[in-house]
């Protein structure tokens, strides 16, 4: 099924389903994540310039997630099934990705850097802490926006300052995975959190606005206004 690509804020109240024809696959391949950027961005970007045909399955809202929770393996997403068999883990299914895309550097220490930063972001996003009390979850957040947050972002600044993360002129899976937290916290994705917080990481702006502007990133906002 093919559908226009409904804007990714705020989610919307129904799923969409967009499949990404480019190049003939032998493999069915299903990604499934929120009608957002977020952890899965990095991934669609990847399969997009790789010319790997891909149905992107996103869920419309929190409400809709939990429906299917149960049925998720691990119990969150992104996911990503090929040919009828299921694989968890963003970090896992982001260097699958970009293995097929080039954008993972064939460079060992380069992918050292670029693997660090994968999981760097991961980290954040797996120990955002959370509560159903309100007061109690934005009391959590302010400290892990002042504390383990801030140790991390600060050591990510640290390697955006060479133009890119693996340190040459090419856009690679780690910048894009950057961008991806960049985007994820100024749109408040991250609750409590304010989208200033990134005006104490300028590199980490610049870097995003960077990607944001390469030509991989348009060729794939294109594929996404059809």
């Amino acid at each position: 099924k093919k559908v226009a690509r409904v804007p990714s804020r705020p989610l919307p109240s129904k799923s969409t389903s967009k499949s990404f024809l480019v190049f003939r696959s032998m493999s069915k391949i299903t990604l499934t994540y929120f009608n957002a950027p977020g952890r899965a961005e990095a991934i669609r970007v990847a399969l997009f310039t790789a010319g790997v045909a891909f149905e992107d399955k996103r869920f419309g809202g929190v409400e809709e997630f939990m429906k299917a929770k149960p049925t998720i393996p691990g119990g969150s997403v992104p996911i990503i099934e090929i040919d009828g068999k299921v694989y968890t883990q963003s970090a896992a299914i982001a260097r699958w990705a970009g293995k097929k895309s080039n954008l993972y550097p064939k460079d060992e220490l380069a992918a050292l850097r670029v693997d660090e930063v994968i999981d760097i972001c991961a980290d954040i996003s797996a120990k955002t802490p959370t509560s159903k009390d309100e007061a109690e979850k934005k009391k959590l957040r302010e400290e892990f926006a002042a504390g383990f947050m801030k140790v991390k972002m600060d050591l990510l600044e640290s390697y955006c300052g060479g133009g890119t993360i693996a340190g040459g002129s090419d856009i690679t899976l780690g910048d894009l995975t950057v961008a991806s937290m960049v985007d994820s916290v100024k749109t408040g994705n991250f609750d409590h959190i304010p989208g200033t917080y990134m005006d104490s990481y300028p590199k980490m702006c610049a870097l995003a606005d960077k990607v944001e502007k390469s030509d991989i990133m348009t060729k794939y906002k294109a594929s996404q206004a059809k």
